[in-house]
């Protein structure tokens, strides 16, 4: 295999089905540390792409496998704080977009490595996989952070930083005075009918004394 169809496995194995494992298993899986599931997903992306670690996949179909399975599992630990787990538990977007563009930023100085460093065109080819491609699936991602963000999926729209925007504030406001409103014109109305009640009671009371009266 080519260094450079190794790459393009690479964004396959650690990137695209990843992706679509994390987003299939949803809230049946507890997601990672962030922190953790960065450098897991991140390192092992980076660590396998060197030049190094391709001449050892390629002395041996074993460590090439073992290779591969490591990155489908790395890619998974990676995307579960983005989409795995329930809502709640996954990271906000400010927090969300930082850990996608720093990881765009990793792959992209290991690719400009490989390609710059190359001692072939196969090998330049790879560090640009790993540079553009590679980033482009980050990048997209963050792309999917922000709408998500700006579009909200609760009842409040928030920022991409999670929190609840001044519109949402007001709409809230709103909300609660048009509600207490209505609690109150229904509280007169109420207290209205219960009023006529009263004085239909004792009109009813007064009448018969005003007859008696006048047939006296």
């Amino acid at each position: 295999m080519t260094y450079s169809a190794h790459m393009v496995q690479h964004v396959i194995l650690a990137q695209l089905v990843p992706l679509a494992l994390a987003l299939a298993a949803n809230e049946r899986w507890r997601r990672v540390a962030a922190p953790l599931a960065w450098m897991v997903g991140v390192g092992t992306m980076i660590v396998t792409s060197m030049p190094a670690a391709y001449l050892l996949g390629e002395s041996s179909a074993t460590i090439d496998w073992t290779i591969r399975l490591t990155l489908l599992v790395a890619g998974f630990v990676f995307w579960t704080p983005l989409v795995g787990g329930v809502q709640q538990s996954r990271l906000p977007p400010g927090a969300a977009l930082l850990y996608v563009i720093t990881a765009c930023f990793a792959t992209t100085l290991a690719g400009a490595y490989i390609a710059f460093s190359a001692v072939s065109s196969d090998q330049q080819i790879a560090g640009l996989i790993m540079w553009v491609p590679c980033c482009v699936v980050y990048l997209s991602v963050a792309v999917a952070v922000l709408v998500r963000a700006m579009h909200g999926t609760g009842a409040a729209p928030r920022n991409i930083f999670g929190e609840r925007t001044e519109n949402a504030a007001l709409v809230e406001v709103r909300e609660s005075t048009a509600m207490i409103h209505s609690r109150e014109s229904t509280a007169m109305i109420h207290s209205r009918e219960s009023t006529a009640m009263i004085h239909s009671r004792e009109n009813t009371a007064i009448e018969p004394q005003r007859t008696q009266r006048g047939t006296e």
